[in-house]
């Protein structure tokens, strides 16, 4: 889910960010989902591997990632991420 970029690639932060957002993730208890490692990157993985799961599952998932993603944001913003 790295969707910010640096112009030479991945953000510097990006890990961290990733791992932080899987934290907040599953603190919030809506989803389930996490973190795994891509060579020597963390990334952000959500997967979608039950039969039952609907667009409106995955559409839900998105909105929740951007309320999630905001507040990250935010506190990055006012110095306050942890």
């Amino acid at each position: 889910m790295d969707l910010i970029r640096s112009p030479y690639g991945v953000a510097p932060d990006s890990d961290k960010r990733e791992h932080r957002l899987g934290e907040v993730v599953l603190a919030d208890g809506r989803f389930l989902g996490g973190t795994s490692k891509l060579r020597s990157r963390t990334i952000f993985r959500p997967a979608f591997s039950n039969w039952r799961t609907r667009i409106e599952n995955v559409d839900e998932f998105v909105t929740v990632i951007k309320e999630l993603g905001a507040g990250l944001l935010e506190q990055a913003e006012h110095g306050t991420l942890e």
